[in-house]
């Protein structure tokens, strides 16, 4: 058990939130000791259930690979000894509380760190799967460590807001620390089962419309998700860059695919179809007596 590791972040809350003078600040190790030794075998029976309940709610909503099992289930375990040792402290609920958010907080960021690679929306899904690749893409340390500190930054704004929109920011890290080519080669594989599941459904319609059989569905599929992957990563890359978005996207367009062709006309007669039907419904209404 790293009783270091505990006792700082319990120093850093209390520093943080003031709520001891310095001299007390000087005897919060002997406290902790003390409290610890005097309460061990409840501490550390009760917070180790909690701990594995975490790990167990962690392992059933987040991919990892079983040499991280260890160590997030240490994790787990320790934050709820720290927790637990806060309850014996002679402080107010307010002060407890904050105390325990702040050591909760620490800990979130350690086992965001190892989850962030290997899932793609506790923060954003691009630097997520940029740090996924990162041995294959042979990033420096200092690269990793910077793409690392700002996706926890993404994590803790999503935390506090599921809601909330950082793409923009997300994307001028990239551009910053990722060369072009293997940014799009990164949001190619981020958007791939996207434009697969796109160019399957729009050669589905066309199918059930009878108007595949001069196509060749392997080939129109595949050219179609090849162009949506592309088209979907230049929109990722330059988002918040609408001009340069759109030169981009002009770049390609005219590689827009037979299938595509066909499914747009194919939906925009429908469209004016039902828009006519609509007319000439209101049209009969205004006459019915």
């Amino acid at each position: 058990m790293n009783f270091k590791r505990l006792l700082i972040l319990i120093l850093l809350t209390i520093t943080v939130t003031k709520s001891f003078s310095h001299e007390h600040q000087v005897d919060v190790q002997h406290l902790i000791d003390s409290l610890f030794t005097a309460h061990r075998e409840e501490v550390v029976h009760n917070a180790t259930i909690l701990g594995e309940d975490a790990f167990v709610t962690l392992s059933m909503k987040y991919r990892f690979n079983e040499e991280d099992r260890l160590k997030l289930e240490k994790y787990c375990v320790d934050k709820e000894i720290v927790k637990y040792i806060i309850n014996y402290m002679n402080i107010t609920p307010i002060q407890r509380v904050m105390f325990k958010e702040s050591i909760d907080a620490a800990y979130r960021d350690s086992i965001n760190m190892i989850l962030i690679p290997r899932n793609n929306y506790i923060s954003g899904h691009a630097i997520s799967l940029t740090l996924r690749l990162a041995d294959y893409l042979k990033l420096p340390n200092d690269t990793r460590k910077v793409l690392m500190d700002n996706a926890l930054d993404f994590a803790r704004r999503r935390y506090k807001n599921p809601y909330t929109n950082f793409a923009v920011d997300e994307m001028k890290v990239l551009r910053k620390y990722i060369n072009r080519d293997s940014l799009m080669d990164i949001l190619v594989t981020k958007n791939s089962d996207e434009a697969i599941r796109r160019s399957e459904a729009e050669w589905d319609t066309l199918k059930k419309a009878n108007l595949t059989k001069e196509l060749d569905s392997a080939y129109q599929v595949t050219t179609t998700r090849f162009y949506y992957e592309k088209e979907m990563a230049i929109r990722d890359m330059y988002i918040g860059e609408d001009e340069v978005r759109d030169r981009n996207l002009a770049d390609i367009y005219g590689k827009r695919t037979k299938l595509m062709e066909m499914y747009n006309a194919y939906i925009e007669k429908k469209r004016l179809q039902a828009k006519q039907k609509k007319e000439e419904n209101k049209i009969g209404d205004e006459f019915t007596w």
